[in-house]
């Protein structure tokens, strides 16, 4: 049986999408058998980097049963290592039940005033939930004071990855390839974090 892991966050580009399809990348190049299943029915972009011309994403599913996804989800269970779960923000039905079914959530979120402050609902969901879950520091520049803060204060709460995502232009690029990082710039630092944050997620799910 695998591991649900769920990619949550309340709001609107804080790289829920980004964290998931460079997640999955990264856990397949570990070795494991791993499905993207996007549960972000109003704007699936998971699903549309898939798509574009020439990707070969071929681990990314698009979720079919929206009311319901118990049984979808479950069967997935049954034949891959993880199932990494794209939802969408401001917690529809969906994003609440992937929450729900997860073992793990993941809580992805950038430097900033709106983000951090997001950041405090979306925790309180895998609470009330009672599920694990994780804060990861994306889209971070570390020669800033705003990122070095930021960084500082998600470990401060102790439920931080050591790993942290940083802000790079290939992060923007490859998803215009239909890419995830690993492909479109291999060996660079975006790639080597999500390495990273794959075996930290590995350990995790573990326990």
């Amino acid at each position: 049986m695998g591991k649900i892991i769920c990619i949550s966050q309340a709001k609107g580009g804080a790289c829920k999408t980004t964290t998931a399809l460079n997640l999955t990348g990264a856990l397949i190049e570990l070795g494991y058998k791993v499905l993207l299943f996007d549960a972000d029915y109003q704007k699936p972009d998971a699903s549309a980097v898939a798509n574009q011309s020439g990707s070969k994403l071929d681990f990314v599913y698009t979720c079919k049963n929206v009311k319901n996804p118990y049984k979808e989800i479950m069967e997935l269970k049954e034949k891959y290592d993880f199932v990494v779960c794209d939802t969408s923000p401001n917690y529809i039905d969906l994003a609440l039940k992937c929450v729900m079914l997860s073992d793990f959530v993941i809580l992805p979120s950038k430097p900033g005033y709106f983000d951090e402050i997001n950041l405090e609902e979306s925790i309180s969901v895998p609470v009330c939930a009672n599920k694990r879950y994780k804060l990861l520091a994306c889209d971070v520049d570390t020669r800033t004071n705003l990122g070095k803060d930021f960084i500082s204060n998600l470990k401060e709460t102790g439920y931080a990855y050591d790993t942290f995502i940083s802000s790079k232009i290939a992060m923007r690029e490859c998803g215009y390839y239909g890419q995830w990082i690993g492909e479109y710039a291999p060996k660079m630092d975006n790639h080597k974090e999500f390495l990273r944050l794959a075996h930290e997620v590995i350990a995790d799910t573990s326990k």
